[in-house]
């Protein structure tokens, strides 16, 4: 005989989960389950690395392919590390693809076409191509990254301004998503591009030159 507490597991279990399919990359990572607290419940997975173990609450695609490649202290397989470097310098990877849960729809309310053509109007104007997004968003980075600009300006009221009149569609980052995600982007490129070179040179030999003088 099955009490209600089995029908409930049951019911759980056989329960579809609605949205996009996880990114390939959690097959790397075990899923710690969401978690829930004060009434509220987190419908986002946790992650952990199966090579070293570290966790995150969150499991966000970007955060574990730029551990895989950068930060993992026991890194995967060459083919492994490879094939996400590649992954993370092209940016081809969505974090929006870790959302499995169902978002609720805004009740529908009809509005008038004139409307629809204006919004549409502003959206064409103000709308950038994917391409042209990741390039402003490399240039981005070098610049806060090379002149040693302080991260917390970029939610500086003045500073978004200035960098929406120059470029109306380009979406400025928040400074979690630079310190992270972009400034990770753009190391796995610096990487990539050296590997590159690196491969095409033959005898190279390693050294270390200490100048006694700068320490002197």
């Amino acid at each position: 005989m099955i009490d209600s507490e089995d029908e409930l597991l049951i019911s759980t279990s056989n329960r579809k989960h609605s949205g996009r399919p996880k990114n390939e990359v959690w097959q790397y990572f075990n899923t710690i389950p969401a978690d829930s607290t004060n009434g509220k419940k987190d419908l986002h997975s946790g992650a952990a690395c199966k090579f070293c173990k570290q966790k995150w609450s969150r499991g966000k695609t970007s955060e574990m392919i730029a551990h895989l490649v950068l930060q993992c202290s026991k890194p995967p397989p060459p083919e492994v590390r490879t094939l996400y470097l590649e992954i993370l310098n092209n940016g081809s990877f969505d974090d929006n693809d870790d959302d499995n849960s169902s978002k609720r729809s805004k009740p529908y309310k009809q509005s008038k076409i004139t409307n629809h053509v204006e919004r549409l109007t502003i959206r064409i104007r103000l709308t950038v191509t994917d391409n042209k997004q990741r390039r402003c968003s490399r240039v981005f980075t070098k610049f806060f990254v090379t002149c040693e600009v302080p991260l917390w300006i970029v939610e500086n009221p003045f500073f978004i301004d200035y960098s929406k009149e120059l470029c109306p569609g380009f979406q400025v980052p928040k400074r979690t998503i630079l310190s992270t995600t972009m400034i990770n982007v753009e190391t796995a490129t610096v990487i990539a591009k050296m590997k590159k070179k690196l491969s095409n040179e033959t005898n190279l030999t390693l050294g270390i030159v200490l100048f006694d003088f700068l320490i002197n």
